[in-house]
């Protein structure tokens, strides 16, 4: 699993001509403001702009109340969200009142009257390692979690890889002195990670070092933030987010290539890197505000044959999930994931509102997403229905990463206290 720069990869997704197109407003619920801060002025003809409405019978604030944000008056004026239960807070989101559980507690039997009754890891939810201090990257393999720590500000000299059986147990250390260790990838015998350095310096570096621990190897050396790593063969990808523009760029596993070659040129912050059969897949957030010059991009692994699959997007998932099929991407912006279809045809909604969709996993029938305003980990049919709920009440969920029987993910701020945690994968 990749997970790049967090800020980089908040972007709505839209696909114009032979794709989708999705607008930047949704219909009665559009986000509208002023630039000043101040409620938005009526219409001429008196009317308040979607979402707002004139609710305090002040002639001085008018269209005041945001009826789609506000638990007083959510969906009209006067209309108030019921009162919270047990550890819970009232929410009102899109004009519909809900709740959302407080940290660490969780709506085990789905009956909000009753509020959020349990602890987390009462409800199938198994906390792996109980603390973790700002950690960086997932991957997993038969017996062990391997994952990273950022180390400390504000340089992150101090950066540790660790490993951790899968049922829990003693972390092991397997390398130190590392300097952001933002993604993780592992072969049969090696653990391989890329160090992101400073944001604009070309201090970063690719390394791994054996699952057992020992001598690290170093694959290439002063780049900026690179990110992304994935194996294939004999070869590691990842990307370089060099200004103005970046690059995909590939290297011999076992270190031996003087220098890493590049793969595919021209690339503007690209936000993961996945691979789809005899191909590459990625992401890029783009220069521009409104993303119109941001791609999701397909090439051979020789970087031939490259082409867009999707253009003018805003606000993507931190990751895309990949199936032999499609690409899945999130959307904070409006809360959906879509499937895209690799041969072109037309894309699918899985779902939609379910919560700033941030890393998203293909895996069989199914796709996970953690949500960030959600706090939850979801499980979608791809087939259609309803997501599953796999953790609800989390902090703030992060780095997904599957195996044959669980979902594992961090769930904590990325800048500071966190833990590691799997649930049972839900019965496809």
């Amino acid at each position: 699993m990749k997970h790049g720069d967090l800020m980089s990869r908040r972007m709505l997704w839209a696909w114009p001509a032979a794709m989708l197109v999705v607008a930047a407003a949704c219909g009665g619920t559009s986000e509208v403001s002023s630039s000043s801060g101040a409620p938005p002025a009526a219409t001429d003809g008196g009317v308040c702009p979607s979402s707002f409405a004139e609710c305090d019978g002040n002639p001085g604030t008018i269209c005041e109340t945001r009826l789609d944000a506000d638990t007083a008056n959510c969906g009209a004026c006067g209309t108030a969200c019921p009162p919270a239960a047990a550890h819970q807070s009232t929410t009102c989101s899109a004009g519909t009142c809900g709740f959302a559980c407080e940290r660490e507690f969780v709506d085990c039997d789905k009956d909000p009257a009753n509020g959020c009754e349990s602890p987390i890891d009462a409800c199938g939810v198994t906390t792996i390692v109980a603390t973790l201090s700002a950690p960086m990257g997932l991957s997993v393999d038969e017996t062990f979690l391997y994952y990273g720590t950022k180390g400390t500000p504000p340089d992150y000299p101090d950066g540790i890889l660790y490993k951790v059986p899968k049922a829990g147990g003693t972390p092991v250390v397997l390398a130190t002195g590392l300097n952001r260790p933002l993604n993780i990838a592992i072969d049969d015998t090696r653990v391989y990670w890329t160090n992101g350095g400073h944001t604009n310096l070309p201090d970063g570096s690719v390394q791994s070092v054996a699952k057992s621990g020992g001598a690290i190897t170093t694959l290439g050396t002063a780049m900026t933030r690179p990110g992304n790593p994935i194996v294939i063969d004999e070869r590691i990808f990842w990307t370089v987010r060099e200004q103005p523009t970046g690059r995909i760029v590939s290297a011999r596993k076992d270190g031996t290539d003087a220098m890493p070659t590049d793969v595919v040129t021209g690339i503007t912050n690209a936000s993961d890197l996945q691979r789809a059969g005899d191909t590459l897949v990625w992401a890029t957030s783009g220069i521009m505000m409104d993303g119109s010059d941001a791609v999701v991009e397909r090439a051979n692994l020789d970087g031939s044959g490259r082409m867009p699959l999707a253009k003018g997007i805003v606000k993507p998932s931190f990751q895309i999930g990949v199936s032999p099929t499609a690409l899945f991407v999130g959307s904070s912006g409006d809360g959906s994931v879509r499937r895209l279809p690799f041969d072109l045809s037309t894309p699918t909604t899985l779902a939609v509102a379910i919560g700033a969709p941030e890393e998203v996993l293909a895996d069989g029938a199914l796709v996970y997403v953690t949500t960030g305003s959600g706090r939850r980990v979801l499980a979608l049919p791809i087939a259609g229905g309803a997501p599953i709920v796999v953790a609800d009440g989390q902090v703030s969920p992060s780095y997904l990463i599957t195996d044959a029987e669980y979902v594992y993910w961090t769930d904590g701020f990325l800048d500071s206290a966190a833990t590691l945690r799997r649930a049972k994968k839900p019965a496809k």
